[in-house]
């Protein structure tokens, strides 16, 4: 069996080594294996013959690439079942984030017995950024687990845990009890990190970018819908309308459901909706973390990718080099028996257990994870001063809108998003490359977070104009914030040198990321009230956006310390 498949894979590379049959073309490989036929019959294809090119070959990582025209690589298709999944969860996650804003002020005046109006923004603030600094305690633990235990139990334990928070925030009565049951849920939930260990295993080069994607827009769609859910079902028993849609005894005074508990219902929708995702999860995501996909053997489900062409059946594992296909023992159908491959994965993760212990001298994961931390820093800054620049009055150079105004505004940039990642992003990264785009998204957000506040001053003078540039601005703004997340997500992800280590790479880099977005908003928002109180010192509304465009213009300087290895899918 074993010298049938080397026959077999001494007869594809003799296919494509025909200088009659097959045009020049470049072969490389995601392990940095490959050799450069140059068509001209005498053998010169730079290889040494240890699996290893010489040092005239011109050697990429990535995946197969056919310069030729008339060979193209064809993407991969997304596996349905772990696709499902992510989407479901990444919903959840971003709901579990931010649903709760439309009406947090109003709880913390109304339920929570905070009577001073200075504290309540304190608490406002205290409630909604300590979801985020329980992830920050939580999700490299998180990622450890889900590279030790399996993805699926991590996600399944995540999905509960958040659900379950949800309620107990509904029910919340003093502050300590809604920030308590904030900070549990973020601490028990690790799915973000572990989702996108999901998808570094269940994707290759060819549909890595589609992958991340999805994710970065399924967190967008999920940012504009959960707070529209959860600012319309709020107090639903003062919305006559509502009330009158829900069943009598739960909107009844004085002990109706929810005239006790007035913000339980947009929280029961989040439980819901959680254990949606949870029950997701548990139908369709098979265990990716040994099993899926590894360096030596892809699953059944998932077919290689093909050099499309004259010779339609020659098909390249870019995944997998040549030396490493010969070890494996094959049968006649060129897949490996259930037992044997089962041998193959356990001796993998036995490697990968050696190999644990290296991830923090990994110096492209940690600085491809710091770079996360920056990036979210940067957005969180932008995305907490926006609306109170949005809602301010034009002599603090704000734009003077209300909220509808505002609400249109950001229904704009989800309009941006949806179309940008589903269309327009996995083109880019196939054309661009992942860093090279990563680099001209982080110029144009430090340029645009300049230009936002230019809108403002030129609505002094023109209602219209002011929109129009706002608009442009926030075009750009979306564009260059879904090229940095996405990206940066991808080059995490590719950091992690083995698949034992992916886990705990990504939990990481969430770690840096929810540090960034739990300090984030305090400091953004202290930023604008300076900038406000100095009023008469033109150009003081420029203070916290100066501060979000370095972080931009400090994430592109950091990404030229990065590896163009990390840019392509490692296996």
């Amino acid at each position: 069996s074993l010298l049938a498949s080397q026959a077999k894979i001494h007869s594809t590379t003799a296919t494509l080594r025909s200088s009659d049959a097959t045009p020049a073309l470049t072969i490389r490989t995601a392990g940095g294996r490959g050799y450069d036929d140059d068509g001209n019959g005498n053998g010169n294809n730079n290889d040494n013959g240890n699996g290893n090119s010489g040092s005239n070959a011109d050697i990429e990582t990535g995946d197969v690439v056919a310069e030729n025209a008339d060979h193209a690589l064809v993407e991969t298709p997304l596996p349905r079942g772990p696709m499902a999944a992510v989407v479901a969860l990444q919903l959840a996650e971003a709901w579990n984030n931010v649903m709760l804003f439309p009406f947090v002020v109003f709880m913390v005046q109304d339920e929570l017995g905070v009577a001073d109006e200075q504290l309540v923004g304190v608490y406002a603030g205290l409630i909604g950024c300590v979801w985020s600094l329980g992830q920050f305690v939580s999700a490299t633990g998180w990622g450890y687990a889900s590279d030790a235990f399996g993805r699926r139990p991590v996600l399944l334990v995540g999905s509960l845990g958040a659900s379950c928070a949800a309620l107990f925030f509904g029910t919340s009565k003093s502050v300590l009890q809604a920030a308590l049951s904030r900070f549990v849920g973020g601490m028990l939930n690790g799915n973000i990190a572990v989702l996108k260990s999901v998808i570094g295993d269940t994707t290759d080069a060819s549909n890595q970018a589609r992958g991340f994607s999805l994710m970065s827009l399924m967190w967008g769609f999920g940012s504009v819908l959960a707070p529209a859910v959860g600012g319309l079902l709020a107090r639903p028993a003062d919305n006559a309308a509502l009330a009158k849609a829900l069943p009598k005894a739960l909107v009844e005074r004085p002990r109706g459901l929810f005239v006790r508990y007035p913000y339980l219902l947009p929280c029961a929708v989040q439980f819901v909706v959680g254990m949606i995702a949870c029950a997701v999860c548990a139908l369709f995501l098979p265990e990716t973390r040994w099993g899926f996909r590894t360096s030596s053997l892809r699953s059944k489900t998932q077919k290689p990718p093909r050099l499309r062409g004259r010779d339609d059946d020659r098909v390249v594992n870019a995944d997998v080099p040549m030396d490493d296909l010969e070890a494996v023992p094959l049968d006649d159908g060129g897949a490996s028996s259930a037992s044997e491959a089962d041998d193959t994965l356990r001796e993998g993760a036995e490697t990968d257990a050696a190999e644990e212990s290296s991830v923090w001298a990994n110096k492209q994961a940690m600085l491809s994870t710091v770079l996360y931390g920056v990036v979210a820093f940067t957005w969180t800054i932008n995305d907490e001063v926006f609306p109170l620049f949005c809602a301010s009055a034009a002599r603090h150079g704000g734009m003077a809108f209300s909220s509808s105004q505002i609400g249109l505004a950001l229904g704009w940039c989800g309009a941006i998003l949806i179309v940008y990642q589903l269309a327009a992003f996995p083109a880019l990264v196939a054309r661009c490359g992942l860093l090279p785009l990563f680099r001209s998204s982080a110029l144009s957000a430090g340029l645009v977070f300049m230009i936002l506040p230019i809108s403002g001053l030129a609505a002094q003078r023109d209602a219209r104009l002011g929109w129009a540039i706002l608009l442009l601005a926030l075009l750009m703004y979306t564009v260059s914030g879904c090229g940095c997340f996405t990206c940066v997500m991808v080059l995490v992800n590719n950091s992690a040198s083995t698949a034992a280590q992916r886990g705990k790479v990504n939990g990481m880099g969430q770690t840096f990321a929810s540090l960034a977005r739990a300090i984030g908003p305090a400091l953004a928002g202290a930023l604008w009230s300076v900038s406000v109180r100095f009023s008469t010192v033109p150009g003081h509304q420029w203070l916290p956006f100066v501060l979000a465009s370095s972080g931009a213009l400090f994430a592109w300087t950091m990404s030229f310390k990065l590896s163009s290895a990390l840019a392509m899918a490692q296996s």
